[in-house]
């Protein structure tokens, strides 16, 4: 029990690092599309569009997440940012969602892990005292 435990934490810290990660890359998403509004973008009329990063597009691409594809091309102005902020948010909500139930499990197989211990405790403590009573007889 106690290995199913440590392989839930575990599993959990990972979903953990995996949302540490999203997060990361919405804020990368967020300047990029700063910058398009303040014309600071290295692309678009007077650098009002930005060019996704072979990085961040990697990333989409490694884990589902759509991406404004409207130009068909990386470039994005700040609207097209919105999307793939949106959609980058969508995705660490999901994984969110599925830490809740891991960190659930690592609880509930820590529950069960102690009341085994507390069983087994009880049943060595009841032993002992037949043992004893047995021996003083």
């Amino acid at each position: 029990m106690e290995g199913i435990a440590a392989d839930q934490a575990e599993s959990a810290q990972d979903k953990l690092n995996d949302i540490k990660e999203a997060r990361q890359w919405v804020e990368k998403a967020k300047a990029y599309k700063q910058k398009c509004k303040d014309g600071d973008g290295d692309a678009g009329k007077d650098g009002d569009a930005a060019t996704m990063d072979a990085d961040m597009k990697a990333y989409f691409q490694k884990h589902g997440v759509e991406w404004e594809t409207g130009g068909d091309d990386d470039i994005h102005n700040a609207d097209g940012w919105q999307v793939n902020i949106d959609n980058l948010q969508t995705y660490e909500n999901d994984l969110s969602d599925t830490q809740d139930l891991k960190m659930l499990k690592v609880k509930s197989a820590a529950n069960k892990y102690s009341e085994s211990v507390q069983a087994s405790n009880k049943f060595l403590g009841d032993l002992s005292q037949l043992i004893n009573s047995l021996i003083n007889k």
